[in-house]
């Protein structure tokens, strides 16, 4: 949850981090446009008279040449538009708005159609027939080296913003802002990264790889908002049915059932040489569809694109995003006219607190050459790389870039290396840098350790009461190949003493082998991913929902030594040792053997007997595709469009008196299969499936315990109206799905369109049970005592539930009906959930 709701204060607060210099040279800016329709042209090529290189018009038709004081005009070309060259004034800069003819000599066809007969639908369909030949997924390997540029701006900024005492030290960079932009909302570069690659695919073995030869980064390097760029990092096919597009799915303009979406005309059609051209525009039949606007190029006789351009639909149900832009060019390969993708140009434009608030711009131009496909040799490369890889060339400067990009920089993209430059000898620079950080990570650098987590500063459970901790962790300022970390905690009821340390050692970054020592003796936290609520903190005990004598907490008394290798190929492999102490602070009657029922004191719950666990694991970890983040000391999961597969297996030594002294013996195994599947225009599906097999005769801190919610807090990972240890089984297996069905029914109904919101269903399940060794050992037929658990080996456990999302883009509200064992004691069967929520 820290995660999420940091990600967005920090789109709030980053604003100018980058300075300009302004040099000798002049901007020539404008927009570009259709004479017949006044659409923006796109790729248009823009440049002084008698100089080879120049740029391009961006999706909105925008462009902007920075060129020498003695250029005297400039020459717009596009093919199928005549040639246009304009005199400029020679000293100051200037604003050049044309709109661009088709050309004299291409021949208009006057076609008249019978009654009913629509144009646009036949050719749409001609599309859909050769679409499989046209797309260039169908190759059955393809190569090509990349170019990639990827740009992240600032705009938006109000007066006030600008003369506030926070932006006050960097003034300069408004004054010195870009010239493409309006002075009174200046756009501010803040990160821009520069790769090339060569990039293989081959379909026979399901195989794809991007071997980078160089990067090179410059800007602001935090996490979060890195994340967020790696979205604009996919790959993205417009002959798919549909687009995924910051994790939203959009309804491809050529999807199979695109009539059903799409309203398509011929605005134009062209001969040039022997060839016919179809411009074809579409619109959204509804106005509130996850789709698009714009045009494509077709060639007539193999209804191939050769270029097209969209637009998101202004209704569109999505979070945080003003606008999408997204076009591409095509060019045909050999004498089978096989298209493959030229140039990839996909723009964000990222809002704040509304369209008029601070805004952000995340722009990704990618460029293709040395295209080769359905090759041999591609298959035999790619296997060999799958063993051996290339040294990448990091930051490699200037005249490498120059020598080797496909494409020149714009003078925004060529201020932006030098603003940044300047931005860092500001002083206030390095502070608010170092809060960017403390807000997305909870740590606040300084020098070479980290002072955190400043989010668990002041935490409370029933046993210590309010509580104050502080931790640390070095930087990669301190080591690029290990951390120690660590912190301590003070309960202010008992005086309790708690804390942590651990060591992270990396042993290969580009796999991810590591080894990491640790140590803790702590209360076990409640919650297993980074986006639940803790329950230990301030708030998870104002959302408690069950009485404080309910509340079970096991201390954590632990040493452990793990070993992790993530493959090339998707798995994964995990190794551990570790010593545990577990001290329950509840009642616990496990009586085997010479174990006596755990009966704690009222007044001292933190006293109670413990249980000596000592244990080996293995743990493999299957992820086909996965992308990835990976940080200096973190390797996050960016998702995967494929099943997520996890097996662990542990076993539990008993060893007599010594360091190593353990109670138990036994073995446990875990499977579990996690998914997300989209389904277009219904929304996704999340779920997860789970099964356990524990052999041996233990306390139920051992056994399977199904993971409860004892507050008012959803928690999707959790049974909701199940309270903590009320199930417990040594076999089971569960199920946990949630639908997202996007924005209906609400985008059908008039007055609640405009709020967007969501619509959600979720249900899950539970079914095990316990060999009556387990039942004996701890008192299950004994209905008497104060804590006694269920066993669902009758009945499963089921709860449903429906709510909606994306209330003021953030709330969720959940109403969950518990559908099995309701006449418990104590148990909830109808309850509402609230959960904070930050999704696109």
């Amino acid at each position: 949850m820290q995660k999420n709701c940091t990600r967005f204060l920090l789109l709030f607060l980053v604003m100018g981090c980058t300075v300009t210099v302004k040099g000798q040279l002049i901007s020539i800016s404008g927009t570009l446009k259709d004479s017949l329709t006044q659409a923006p042209l796109i790729y248009c090529s823009v440049k002084a008279t008698n100089l080879k290189k120049g740029v391009i018009t961006d999706s909105l038709g925008h462009f902007e040449l920075m060129v020498s004081p003695g250029i005297d005009s400039i020459q717009f070309s596009m093919m199928g538009y005549q040639t246009i060259t304009r005199a400029i004034k020679t000293k100051t800069s200037q604003e050049i708005n044309l709109s661009l003819a088709p050309e004299t000599n291409t021949l208009t066809e006057v076609v008249v159609y019978p009654k009913g007969y629509d144009p646009a639908v036949h050719l749409f369909k001609k599309i859909l027939q050769h679409k499989e030949q046209n797309n260039p997924a169908h190759f059955s390997n393809y190569q090509s080296e990349v170019y990639d540029k990827l740009q992240f701006e600032a705009g938006n900024f109000s007066e006030k913003a600008i003369g506030s005492r926070l932006l006050k030290p960097f003034s300069f960079v408004f004054t010195h802002t870009d010239s493409g932009a309006s002075p009174a909302k200046p756009r501010v570069p803040l990160f821009i990264t520069e790769s090339l690659a060569d990039y293989y695919y081959s379909k026979k073995l399901g195989k794809e790889k991007t071997i980078y030869k160089a990067r090179q980064v410059t800007g602001i390097r935090n996490e979060t908002v890195i994340q967020y760029l790696d979205d604009l990092k996919q790959q993205v096919n417009l002959y798919d049915n549909y687009l995924v597009l910051m994790k939203v799915s959009f309804i491809s303009p050529l999807a199979d059932n695109g009539l059903s979406y799409y309203k398509y005309h011929i605005e134009e059609r062209k001969t040039i040489g022997n060839r016919k051209y179809f411009r074809l525009s579409f619109r959204p039949l509804h106005s509130s569809s996850n789709t698009f606007s714009g045009e494509c190029w077709v060639i007539d006789r193999t209804y191939a694109l050769q270029s097209i351009s969209v637009q998101m639909n202004a209704g569109a149900n999505i979070n945080w995003v003003k606008d999408i832009a997204l076009s591409q060019d095509f060019m045909p390969l050999g004498a089978d006219s096989a298209m493959a993708i030229t140039k990839t140009m996909l723009s964000i434009n990222f809002i704040t607190l509304s369209k008029k608030s601070l805004g952000f711009t995340g722009t990704r131009s990618s460029y293709y050459r040395n295209i080769r496909i359905n090759d041999a040799v591609t298959d035999s490369v790619l296997l060999q790389l799958a063993i051996a890889g290339q040294p990448v060339i990091t930051q490699p400067g200037t005249q490498f870039w120059e020598q080797h990009r496909f494409a020149p920089l714009s003078s925004r993209e060529q201020w932006a290396y030098t603003m940044i430059d300047s931005i860092r000898k500001v002083p206030a620079y390095t502070t608010y840098s170092n809060m960017l950080t403390a807000l997305g990570t909870g740590y606040y650098p300084a020098g070479k350790i980290d002072i955190g987590n400043l989010y668990k500063t002041f935490t409370a459970n029933i046993i210590e009461g309010p509580r104050l901790n502080l931790g640390f962790r070095t930087n990669a300022n301190f080591s690029k190949w290990y951390q120690f970390r660590g912190y301590a905690g003070l309960g202010m009821k008992y005086n309790t003493f708690k804390y942590a340390l651990s060591h992270l050692f990396i042993l290969n970054r580009k796999n991810w082998e590591t080894i990491r020592l640790s140590y803790e003796d702590d209360f076990t936290p409640l919650s297993d991913h980074l986006n639940e609520l803790n329950e230990n903190s301030i708030f998870g005990a104002l959302m408690r929902r069950v009485p404080r004598g309910r509340i079970q907490l096991v201390n954590t008394e632990q040493a452990k030594i793990q070993y992790q290798h993530f493959y090339q190929n998707g798995f994964s492999v995990q190794l551990a040792l570790d010593k545990r102490v577990l001290s329950p602070a509840f009642n616990t009657y496990y009586t085997y053997g010479k174990f006596t029922p755990n009966i704690v004191h009222p007044a001292y719950p933190h006293l109670g007997k413990t249980y000596k666990v000592s244990e080996a694991s293995v743990g493999i970890r299957y992820a086909y595709k996965e992308k990835i983040y990976a940080g200096p000391f973190t390797r996050l999961s960016l998702g995967s469009k494929y099943p997520i597969v996890e097996f662990k297996y542990t076993h539990g030594f008993q060893v007599e008196g010594g360091m190593l002294h353990s109670d138990f013996d036994y073995n446990q195994y875990r499977l579990s299969v996690s998914h997300q599947v989209n389904i277009p225009a219904l929304g996704k599906i999340n779920y997860t499936l789970e099964g356990g097999i524990t052999d041996g005769t233990l306390p139920i801190l051992l056994l399977d315990v199904a993971k409860g919610n004892d507050t008012y807090y959803y928690n999707r990972y959790a049974f909701n109206n199940m309270n903590r240890y009320e199930f417990v089984s040594d076999h089971y297996a569960s199920l946990l799905l949630e639908h997202h069905w996007g924005g209906f029914p609400f985008n059908r109904l008039p007055l609640l369109k405009k709020a967007n919101w969501r619509t959600v269903t979720s249900f899950r399940a539970l079914t095990g049970s316990m060999t009556d060794a387990n039942k004996t050992a701890n008192k299950f037929r004994d209905n008497g005592l104060t804590y006694h658990f269920i066993v669902p080996d009758k009945v499963p456990y089921m709860e449903t539930g429906v709510g909606v999302e994306n209330i003021f883009r953030v709330i969720r509200v959940d109403a969950i009906w518990r559908l099995t064992y309701r006449d418990r004691p104590g148990v909830v069967n109808f309850g509402l959930k609230a959960s904070l929520q930050f999704n696109f």
